[in-house]
């Protein structure tokens, strides 16, 4: 693919390169101990970080955030996780 949108039906395609490539640099950035997984504190603090650069990702982190009480939402299904 060239980038194209492609659609068929009400299933779409969008093929982008960079975002693809930038993802990846984010999660080996956040993979701290290289496990090839992110913990909920690794995501939290990588999405903080990227939100600099990428305002859209703020309001991910705060979600996750304890202290911000976003976790509430889900009731204790993302607390229990996170602690």
């Amino acid at each position: 693919s060239d980038g194209s949108i492609f659609a068929f039906g009400d299933s779409s395609t969008i093929y982008q390169p960079k975002a693809m490539e930038r993802a990846e640099e984010l999660f080996d950035i956040a993979d701290v101990n290289k496990d090839g997984t992110l913990t909920l504190d690794e995501l939290r603090d990588v999405l903080k970080s990227a939100s600099k650069q990428y305002p859209h990702l703020q309001e991910h982190a705060t979600f996750l955030d304890t202290k911000s009480g976003g976790v509430k939402r889900f009731g204790g299904l993302v607390r229990n996780t996170i602690n």
